[in-house]
């Protein structure tokens, strides 16, 4: 995997953010209640 990984938590929203590379235009799919997975259209990162 090339690029910078970016963890960030937010204890009070209990939310928490990986980011595998830098920040682009994105959607997301919920896989559960309580999971969102954003995706980047034509992304190389993983």
């Amino acid at each position: 995997m090339k690029g910078q990984l970016s963890i960030y938590y937010d204890e009070e929203g209990d939310f928490l953010e990986v980011m595998f590379c830098d920040p682009r235009p994105d959607y997301g799919d919920h896989i559960s209640q309580d999971i969102v997975l954003f995706k980047c259209p034509n992304s190389t990162c993983l």
